[in-house]
Parts: structure tokens; C-alpha cells; sequence
């Protein structure tokens, strides 16, 4: 590989770099993302950290061609893009040339084609890519290039001997035919050739010599072109006249023959196709790019999950475009994914396009990559569009594609096809699930306007219960057509149950959900299969890589490349690198393999191991945000990967962001398998993530859950624990009375523990309590005795808590001195200690009490300070307050839009938190109005 500049040429240093450049080529001006990239440079095998050594390797690249051809290579969202102008890139040039040879043949424009020919042949340096390693880019490049290459030969000597040049014809011809024995018509330009040169004898024996090779080779006869070009030999029959130097090329003998059958192979379309208005434009889009001519075949590789609607789309699109392909579609459906379990074979698939072409059988080479150049002469310049349905992999494609840039080739698979798009140019069209109105859409379509309208709830339901699959709805859509008096809440009621997949039984494999799944997990090994199931039990709605090597027992970097399979395979999806997620209805499939496939031992030894690695990762994310708080012990446990090395604060809290759902959701698992340990230990481990983020209702859920376990147990210190948690949002949700009640028994497990510490923070947490039932004087009595209780055990975080709500309590007294002195000390301590979440809260209070004594620009500033703090510190019920604290501000100040514009923002907080947080800003709002 080599360019050439104005200076000469200056060849690509470095096989790596020179895979790149090949690579980006490939698909010259238009981007290639970094996944595809790392997987075309390192063969489908990249090692860690394959995305930094690209970067570096498109430095060096960038670096080493020079300044003008570097900065061709571009960043490009998020992959890399190569510009190439017209002519500048020998491949591109080649092609073009090529359908310009093509073009002159079937205009009997002898001496153009001759010409053009030999300008494209003389473009050809020897083996392309050679100097490049990776097969991935070779594979896929090459041997359509090789293919041109041959048609190009074959043409120019079409050409030579039209013009009467046998004689010089002779000797390349005979290397041509020792070189490319099974290429038939070689062997018969060698023998026009000998004949026309007077050579009879020659031109037959020529003839013995291809038969002896076909008969012994193969075992079969030449074919017609040959038999018939002897018998007119030996019968001394005249050939075509050669052209005089004066006689117009029109008067020449007619040009190949065209198409002599014009194929409509499409199946028939969708009748109530719905939606799919983006992915229908891209499709167009690369319709008009191959009818109005580029530099290759453009290819749309359409990929999505089993019944996602892949072949609805490419049928139903082929249809609206007919005709624009005047000269045919092909189809096949290459049964990558069906019943049978046995891909077809691209020979099989190839010899359907040549019988749909009209092609003679006897012209229908035995071997694969004689019947693929022939399938591609055939298409040369002609506009066809070639539908490749249900494709299991590239391999299977690559033979089917046509070589024109005239046509246009759809694939759809469940398989990724990343070396078809890495390799071969195909733009990937990912296909995914309905949106809501498009689900909706299409049971429209199939149930009519009127009933759809009638049982609105119903089709909701129905629509959430399909996951928004196409093919669930289209079962669904043709049950309640097949019944029209059935209720649509009925159809809901059977999809509602734990054998989900067994209302989507229709009992025709073509159209059933678990059919369609299982055609996917037949083809998976016997390691990956597991992982399919084993996935199937991991609760929550994704998981990240720790936990799938948890799960499955190997490296992080092992399980991405099992859970890579499972995703080529249309069965898991990637929506970022590092996270997947099932869909709904192939979970419910999942689940089903692992109940009739695994041993209940191994489902609860692997499950126990996903639910260990989420309590120790909880428990490293508290740690990091609270790291004076208590927190559950943990066992060893070896056998499970490390939690993440969290490097600060908000690494950990996005943590917690991140995988909420899922921690919810072992909780909810955990408490089902019977592990009182994870669910109460992981419930405590929450108490950040649940303040932080106003998720009480949730907090409440899970302790009251975690008490039962604890009570059974029984474990009183975990009782304890979880009476002090509880009891606080209680108190924050305006419960006061329940929270006495927690912390009255929480305090008596104290005192028959001797736990004094936890007594310290039951008596603040009691105090507060207190505060809500507005018993202000015994509020500060219990509050005053937490800060001897906190102060005898060093339980700094308690102290401070104690005398900030003793400021507090002050405050509602309207005793603001004393709240303003309190607040504070409170302020001091959680700064000596870097408290930052309780510093947030203590600024929140400071901006109130001021804001109260009338120092309205003190006010000010201290809550702009507060508003800061609070969101930075992700304390989403102080912000309220603070933003609460911000309208009284405003509307003293006159002004009453930015008050009620503050006071908006506090209700909505307050009311994603809990409805009856938000009442007495509303009050206010009301007020304005």
C-alpha cells in the first residue's frame, strides 16, 4: 500500500497502520465507528484497551502521511473518517472503469472498451492489500476486486479479437488458460483466437487440452460455448468478420445478450406494515446513491432481534421501489435463523439467482466462484436489487453479492454482520422495537380505528405486555381479529401470567414467539447457550460487565466476549460498551431454558453470586460517600470479582444512578429466593442513594421487607438498624407518629444491646420525630440528650445532626438567634469533618433562618450558596427547600414571576418525592394566581 504525492511515492509504515488506512478505505468518505474499526484491525480478536492503541495508531498514521494527506483523516462522531476525492483512490478508479468497459461492450464500442481496459489493468499492481494482515479487510476486498479484474481481462480480449488482434492475443491467452483452467471462456478466446490465426490444428487442440482438464478435474463435460466453438472448427465454418479499419463499430456482431428473464422474486408484502418512517428514508437514501452511481455496490445491512420485523421492512420497502430496479429483485431467504437449522448453502442460494436470471443450465459453471463471476457479469450494469433475507453470517452473503454499483443488496439478519460493514462497505440499519404510537399504529391497522378506541386501557396494556415486538403484536392483533367478542382486557389477562410466551403460541412455527427465539438459541454453543440462560436469572433491567463475570465465572474481559456472541446472535442487546439488557419477551424465554435446562443448585450458586457482588459494590459506593457511616460486615467470598475501585464521590453516586434498578430489583429477587442477609444488609447500603435521591418510597418498601426477613431470623442489632433508617423517612414524609413508634422499639434493642452509638443517632433521629408532631420542648430535650450520647462515643455525625435540628427547632419556635447559633456550630463540625452532603443541608437552613430575620441579601447569597451545594451534593429534598426559600425571597422583593418561577421547580421536586411534600408550596402558588 502506497500513496502518491506531488513528491512521489511515499509508502504507509506499519502493518497495524496500514490496516487502518485499508480498513478506512474501504468505506472512503463515509464514517466507520471505533467498534468496527478495532474489530477490522485486530480480526475480531482485540486486545485490552484496543480503543486507546487506534487512537495512537491513527496518530502515527495521521503524523506519517504528511500534513495534506493526513488531515484527510478525520474524527468523525464516534469513529474515524477518510477523505477521498474522485480518481484518487486506485480501487475506486478501478471499478469506475470497469463499468465503463462494460458499458462500451454492450455498445459494440470495440475500441473504447479495448482501450479503458487496458487503462484499468494498468492500474493493477500486483496482489492488492498484500502488505496488509488482516483477512478481515483482505477477505472482503479482494476477491471482488479479483473477480473485476478477470471480467476486465475477459473483455479486453472480447475486444482485441473484435478488432482483429488474434495474434497477439495467442500467448497471453495460454498463460491465461494455465492459470485459470476452470475459466471456460479462456479456453475459448484461445481457441477464436488460434483459428482466426489460421491455426487450426492448435485451436483443437487447445479444446482437448480444457476437456481433459474439466473431465479429470471435475468430471464433467465443457459446455456449450466450447462444444459448439470446436464443432464449428472442424466443420470449417466461417467466424464472425473481423472489423476493418474503416467499418463503423455498429455493423459488428451483437453485444452479450441481455437479461432473458426479468426476476420478481419478492415475496409478498406486509399487509399492515406500521411505522419504521426513519429507517424506510435511510433505505431510500442508499437507493438513490446506487441508481444515480457511485464508485461500489451499495449494501444495507438490516439488523434487529428475532421478530423485530427485519424481512417486513426490507419486503415491504423493495415493493414501494420496485420500480426503480426495471431490470428485477431477487430474493432468497438464506434460513440463517429457522426450523430446519441449516443455513443455505451460497452455492444453492447462487444457482436460484442464475435460474431466475434466464441463464441456461448449460451455462452453469460446477464450481462456486465460476458461478459467482458469472452471477456478476450477468448483473453488470444492470439495476437489480438483491433482497438477502434471515442471513446467518458474512461468509454466507459475500458470494450473493452483486458486483455492480448499479444494484442494490438488502441483508437482514439477527447476526450483527460487523465484518459485512467493517469489510464490505454495508451501512447497518439497527432496527428496534416500535415506539409506542407505532405499536399502536399497527394494531390499528389490524383491529380497526373503533375498537382500538373503545378499549384504550386494554391496547396500553397489550402493547406494554408485547415489549413493542412487531411479531407479539401481529400474534396478538390476528387472536382478537380471529375473536371479535373476546375483550381485549382478556387477550391482557393471558400475557399477564408467569408462561408469558405461552399465549404467543399460535402453534405455526412461523409465527410464534418462542419458535422465533429458539431458532436464534440453537445456534449458539454449549458455553454460550449457558450464558443465555444463566443471563436470564440476573434481576433487574440490565447488567454490566462485573456482574456478568460474576454471573458466569470468568474475567470481565471473558464475559463481554460471551455476551458479544449472544448479541451477534440477535439475543441480547449493547445499547453502550460494558451494558446489556434482554429484551422482555426473550428474558421470559431465558428464564424458561434455565428452569428446564439448569440445576436448581446451579441456579442458586450463580444467582448468589450476582447478588454478593451488587451488596459489596453497594457497600464500596456508601463507603466512598458517607465514609464514617456504618455499613454492613461482609464475609470473604473469593470466588466473586472485586466491587469497582470507586475513585470519588460522584463516581460512586453515579454508580448508584446506574445500576438503581437493578439494586432494587435484587432486593426484590433476593427476598423471593429466601436471603433475609442481602435483602436487609442491601437496603441499609441504599440509605445514600435513597436520601440523595428522594427515592422514599422505596426506602420504606425495602426496610418494611427487610424487617420481616430480620424478625425470622431473628437479628436484633439488624432490627435496630432498620427501625433507625425507617423511622427517618417517616419523619420526611410526615409520618411522625409511625416513626415514634420505630424508634421507641429501635431504642429499646439499643438498651438491651448496649449499643450506645446507635442510641445517639436513634435519640437525633427521635428528636426530629418530635419536631413533626410539633412537641418542640421535647424535641430539644431528646435532641440535647443525643449530644451527650453522641459526644461519650466520638459519633461526631451524630452530634452535629443533634445540634443542627436543635437550630431547626429554634427556628419553627422563632427564636432565630439561637436557630442562627445552633445551625453554625452544626456548619463548623460537618466542615471540620468534610461533610459536604450535611454541609449542603446546614447552608439549607442557614439561608432560611436568615431569610426569616430579614437579611434578605444575606439570604440571598447564603441560598444561591445552598442551591449549589445541595444539587452538586445530589440532595434533591434540601434543593426544594432551598428553591422554596428562593421564592419567599423573591416575592419580598417584588418579584412575583421569579418567585413563582422558584416555587414551580420546588413542587416539582417535592412532588416526585412524595405528593404531600409539595402542598404548602402549592398553597403559595395558588395564592399568586
Amino acid at each position: 500500500m502506497r500513496i502518491i504525492g506531488p513528491e512521489g511515492a511515499h509508502p504507509v509504515a506499519g502493518a497495524r497502520q496500514r490496516t487502518v488506512l485499508a480498513a478506512l478505505l474501504a468505506q472512503a468518505n463515509r464514517p466507520v465507528p471505533v467498534e468496527v474499526l478495532v474489530e477490522t484491525v485486530w480480526d475480531g480478536v482485540p486486545p485490552d484497551g484496543a480503543a486507546a492503541s487506534l487512537r495512537a495508531h491513527i496518530m502515527r498514521l495521521r503524523r506519517g502521511l504528511g500534513p495534506e494527506a493526513g488531515s484527510r483523516i478525520q474524527t468523525y462522531e464516534a469513529g474515524y473518517l477518510v477523505q477521498v476525492r474522485e480518481g484518487e483512490l486506485d480501487a475506486s478508479e478501478f471499478e469506475a472503469l470497469c463499468r465503463r468497459v462494460g458499458e462500451a461492450i454492450r455498445n459494440h464500442a470495440w475500441s473504447e472498451a479495448s482501450a479503458t481496459a487496458t487503462r484499468a489493468l494498468n492500474l493493477w499492481h500486483g496482489p492488492p492489500l498484500a502488505d496488509v494482515p488482516s483477512e478481515t479487510v483482505r477477505d472482503a476486498w479482494v476477491p471482488q476486486l479479483d473477480q473485476m479484474r478477470l471480467q476486465a481481462v475477459e473483455w479486453r480480449n472480447e475486444a482485441e479479437l473484435r478488432l482483429g488482434r488474434h495474434a497477439q492475443l495467442i500467448a497471453p491467452l495460454r498463460g491465461l488458460t494455465a492459470e485459470y483452467p476452470l475459466r471456460e471462456h479462456f479456453h475459448a478466446q484461445l481457441m477464436l483466437a488460434l483459428a482466426r490465426d489460421g491455426r487450426q490444428a492448435e485451436a483443437l487442440e487447445a479444446y482437448r487440452n480444457a476437456r481433459r482438464y474439466l473431465v479429470g478435474q471435475l468430471g464433467i463435460e465443457p459446455g456449450p460455448e466450447l462444444r459448439e466453438l470446436q464443432e464449428r472448427i472442424l466443420a470449417g465454418l466461417p467466424e464472425p468478420e473481423t472489423r476493418a479499419a474503416d467499418q463503423p463499430e455498429a455493423t459488428l456482431s451483437a453485444a452479450p445478450t441481455a437479461l432473458s428473464t426479468v426476476p420478481r422474486q419478492l415475496p409478498a408484502a406486509v399487509r399492515h406494515f406500521a411505522g419504521r418512517t426513519r429507517e424506510l428514508k435511510t433505505l431510500t437514501g442508499l437507493m438513490t446513491h446506487a441508481t444515480e452511481g457511485g464508485n461500489a455496490v451499495v449494501i444495507s445491512a438490516i439488523g434487529g432481534l428475532a421478530g423485530v420485523g427485519k424481512t417486513a421492512l426490507a419486503v415491504y420497502w423493495a415493493h414501494q421501489h420496485a420500480d426503480r430496479f426495471p431490470d428485477g429483485q431477487l430474493y432468497v431467504n438464506l434460513r440463517g435463523f429457522g426450523p430446519s437449522g441449516a443455513p443455505l448453502s451460497p452455492e444453492t442460494a447462487v444457482r436460484g439467482f442464475l435460474d431466475g436470471l434466464g441463464v441456461p443450465a448449460a451455462r452453469i459453471p460446477p464450481d462456486l466462484d465460476a458461478q459467482v463471476a458469472l452471477y456478476r457479469s450477468v448483473l453488470a450494469g444492470r439495476r437489480v436489487l438483491v433482497v438477502l433475507d434471515n442471513a446467518r453470517n458474512a461468509e454466507q452473503v459475500r458470494p450473493l453479492l452483486p458486483g455492480s454499483a448499479s444494484c442494490l443488496a438488502l441483508v437482514t439478519s439477527r447476526d450483527r454482520l460487523t465484518g459485512l460493514v467493517a469489510a464490505d462497505g454495508a451501512v447497518p440499519v439497527a432496527l428496534g422495537l416500535l415506539t409506542d404510537d407505532e405499536a399502536r399504529e399497527l394494531l390499528t391497522r389490524r383491529l380497526g380505528a373503533e375498537r382500538v378506541a373503545l378499549e384504550n386501557e386494554p391496547v396500553e396494556e397489550l402493547i406494554g405486555l408485547c415489549a413493542r415486538l412487531p411479531l407479539a403484536l401481529n400474534i396478538v392483533s390476528a387472536r382478537a381479529a380471529a375473536y371479535p367478542d373476546l375483550a381485549l382486557s382478556e387477550i391482557a389477562r393471558g400475557l399477564r401470567g408467569a408462561r408469558q410466551l405461552d399465549s404467543l403460541d399460535t402453534g405455526d412455527s412461523a409465527a410464534d414467539a418462542r419458535a422465533a427465539f429458539s431458532w436464534s438459541y440453537r445456534t449458539l454453543d454449549a458455553a454460550t447457550a449457558q450464558a443465555f440462560r444463566l443471563v436470564g436469572l440476573v434481576p433487574g433491567p440490565d447488567l454490566g460487565s462485573p456482574v456478568a463475570a460474576a454471573l458466569l465465572d470468568r474475567s470481565p474481559r471473558g464475559a463481554d466476549a460471551t455476551l458479544g456472541a449472544l448479541v451477534d446472535a440477535g439475543l441480547l442487546q449493547n445499547p453502550v460498551p460494558g451494558r446489556y439488557r434482554f429484551h422482555d419477551l426473550l428474558r421470559a424465554y431465558a428464564a424458561e431454558r434455565a428452569d428446564a435446562d439448569e440445576p436448581a443448585e446451579v441456579r442458586a450458586v450463580r444467582t448468589g453470586r450476582v447478588y454478593d457482588w451488587y451488596l459489596r459494590a453497594a457497600v464500596a459506593a456508601a463507603r466512598i460517600i458517607s465514609p464514617d457511616r456504618r455499613l454492613p460486615e461482609l464475609d470473604d467470598a473469593p470466588e466473586v470479582p472485586p466491587p469497582p475501585a470507586f475513585a470519588d464521590y460522584d463516581e460512586a453516586v453515579d454508580w448508584f444512578d446506574l445500576e438503581y434498578a437493578n439494586l432494587i430489583a435484587v432486593i426484590d429477587a433476593a427476598e423471593r429466593g429466601r436471603r433475609p442477609d442481602i435483602v436487609w444488609k442491601l437496603a441499609i447500603a441504599l440509605w445514600d442513594v435513597f436520601n440523595l435521591r428522594g427515592h422514599l418510597a422505596d426506602l420504606i418498601d425495602t426496610h418494611r421487607r427487610a424487617l420481616v426477613g430480620v424478625r425470622a431470623l431473628p437479628d436484633k442489632a439488624a432490627e435496630g438498624w432498620l427501625l433507625s433508617h425507617l423511622s427517618v423517612a417517616y419523619s420526611t414524609v410526615g409520618s411522625p407518629d409511625a416513626a415514634v413508634e420505630c424508634l421507641q422499639r429501635a431504642l429499646e434493642i439499643d438498651q438491651e444491646t448496649g449499643n450506645r452509638r446507635s442510641e445517639a443517632v436513634n435519640l437525633v433521629n427521635l428528636g426530629f420525630a418530635y419536631l413533626n408532631q410539633n412537641r418542640y420542648e421535647l424535641a430539644i430535650e431528646t435532641f440535647q440528650a443525643a449530644v451527650i450520647a453522641s459526644r461519650e462515643t466520638g459519633h461526631w455525625r451524630a452530634e452535629a445532626a443533634a445540634i443542627n435540628n436543635i437550630g431547626s427547632t429554634y427556628k419553627d419556635l422563632g427564636r432565630l438567634d439561637e436557630a442562627l447559633e445552633y445551625t453554625k456550630a452544626a456548619l463548623a463540625v460537618h466542615r471540620e469533618h468534610g461533610d459536604r452532603v450535611a454541609e449542603a443541608s446546614s447552608y439549607s437552613s442557614l439561608a432560611e433562618i436568615t431569610r426569616l430575620s430579614g437579611q434578605t441579601a444575606a439570604a440571598f447569597e447564603l441560598s444561591r450558596e445552598a442551591l449549589r451545594l445541595t444539587r452538586a451534593a445530589g440532595l434533591r429534598h434540601e434543593e426544594a427547600d432551598v428553591l422554596a426559600t428562593l421564592g419567599y425571597l423573591h416575592l419580598a422583593e417584588g418579584g412575583t414571576e421569579e418567585a413563582r418561577r422558584h416555587w414551580r421547580m420546588a413542587e416539582a421536586i417535592f412532588a416526585d418525592i412524595d405528593e404531600s411534600l409539595a402542598s404548602g408550596v402549592r398553597a403559595q402558588l395558588d395564592a399568586l394566581d
